[in-house]
Parts: C-alpha cells; structure tokens; sequence
C-alpha cells in the first residue's frame, strides 16, 4: 500500500504568531510558533556561510542521500555545539516560507536562494521509498523527486534541530555481526515522518546481500541501500521506532588446480577460498 505523510499546513499559525531570534554568534535562529514544537535552524544552507548580514557563497547541491549525509557529518563534528541536527520534514521546512505578506523567507534567513530544498519526508511504496518532498523557496511550493535513493537530482539543504523533542529511533542489526560495522558513535534517531542515512564500514572478504526494515505500527518503515559515495542504507517514514537489518555474505572464490604430469607429484587445494584469505595448498 502507498504510504503518504501528512503534511502539515502552516498558512494560519505562520505570521504574527511565529518569532526568529538570531543567535548571538548570528550562525543560529530560533523559530517559535505557539502551539508548535521550537526549533533552532541553521542560518544559511549548506555550502554557505553567514557574513554577519546575509548569507554568502553558493549552496552546496546535493542529492536526497548526500542531504541526508550531512546530517551525519555534522552531528560527528557537533556543528555549534550540537550532535542533534536533522534534515526537517516537509512541514517544518515550509516554516520558513511565510505564505503572508511580507511573503517569502524571513529577514532573518537572508540570501537564502530560491531553489528548491530537501526535507527528510518521503513516500513509501509497502518498505520501497517512491518519493522525497522539499519545499522551493522561489514560490513556496513543495516539490517532489522519485526514487530518491538512486536519483542524482540535486538541491540545496538546510539543517535543524529541535531541543527537547522526542526522536524515533532507529536500530541497526548487521548479520552476521563480523560483515560489518555501524560508524562508531552514531545514533540513528529523526522526528517523525523524516529519514536518516546509516552508513556502516564493511569487513574485507564480506559483500552486502539484502536490507529489511520493520516498524511497531503498521507500515511505517521504507528502506534503500546505496554503497556511493558511502555504504548505508536510508531508513524513512519513521512514524515509529524501526529496527534496520542489514545481511552480508562472504565472497567465495572457486579454486581450479592444473595437475602436473603423474610423474612429478600432485597438488591438493580447497574447492574454494574465501576472499581476504591465503590460499594453502599442498604438494605430495
């Protein structure tokens, strides 16, 4: 069955309700709405930088998975102190759009570009993830990309946070437990609706052979596996807690022996050798 998020509708309660507090480094807002959950985004997208009055440079274009990613690399570095950034759902991205006058991106963002954004909101076809949403600040409006996972469509991204919400967590299992490794210190946590990227480092000699996702309510986990420019595999619609299974397998090599003449002897090998491994033979 499809599997669509509901968006969230922000046209009445985005406006006067909603205030933007720059940080005091200025690299920080925190965007309040009442009745909604606070959030403190990075200032400018990824790729950018702030100069003390608007953002400069050009944003970084990254596909859906490369979005995904810089979420891992900037909690791994605790971008401002942090390890709790996210790429936001749909619904909280649209935050930044005011569909009322003054419309457009608050002061607060400025030179955010008007090209459109990744959110971390996908659509699900059963565990299949079909599409990922953004929001394009030209106009406001969300767009849409399909398979997202192989797409190399690329947008700009900006990261969030959001202190004191609950997360959905994702676990990850690796079988067997010698294939392979989630990087260190990771935890693989969003907001609901959103997705994550679990990067693992492979074990020499082992290749990766299937993914499954399971969730506790209902059909709430897609996944995708992709091995560039990194090896994980993408965990999305997270409307519960999922758990992650990755399968691996060890690369198995036949091995051909070329007899020399009775007279000289005989070599004696195994039928297969496992990658990585020496190869003993013996001679008689």
């Amino acid at each position: 069955a499809l599997v669509a998020p509901t968006l969230l509708s922000l046209a009445a309660t985005v406006g006067a309700q909603q205030t933007f507090t720059p940080s005091a480094d200025g690299l920080t807002v925190t965007d309040a709405i009442s009745g909604l959950q606070t959030l403190q985004w990075q200032r400018c997208a990824e790729g950018m930088s702030w100069n003390g009055a608007t953002c400069t440079g050009s944003p970084a274009a990254l596909t859906w998975v490369q979005s995904l990613m810089a979420v891992n690399a900037a909690n791994r570095a605790q971008r401002n102190g942090f390890s709790d950034w996210y790429l936001p759902p749909v619904g909280e991205l649209s935050r930044l759009w005011r569909s009322a006058p003054p419309v457009g991106v608050p002061a607060e963002f400025a030179g955010t570009p008007g090209v459109p954004f990744f959110s971390s909101t996908a659509v699900a076809f059963g565990s299949v993830i079909f599409n990922a949403l953004g929001t394009n600040f030209a106009n406001g409006n969300v767009v849409s990309i399909v398979f997202p996972v192989q797409n190399t469509d690329t947008y700009a991204a900006r990261l969030v946070r959001a202190p004191g919400a609950a997360y959905h967590s994702v676990t990850g299992v690796i079988q067997p437990a010698a294939a392979a490794n989630w990087v260190a210190g990771d935890t693989f946590s969003a907001p609901t609706q959103g997705s994550v990227f679990m990067d693992y480092t492979l074990t020499p000699g082992w290749r990766f052979t299937n993914a499954s996702v399971t969730g506790n309510f209902g059909p709430s986990c897609a996944s995708g596996h992709v091995t560039a420019p990194a090896s994980g595999v993408v965990v999305a619609l997270l409307q519960s807690n999922c758990t992650a299974t990755l399968t691996f397998e060890r690369i198995i090599w036949p091995v051909t022996v070329t007899q020399p003449p009775a007279s000289e002897g005989s070599i004696q090998c195994p039928a297969t050798v496992n990658e990585g491994d020496a190869l003993v033979c013996t001679v008689s």
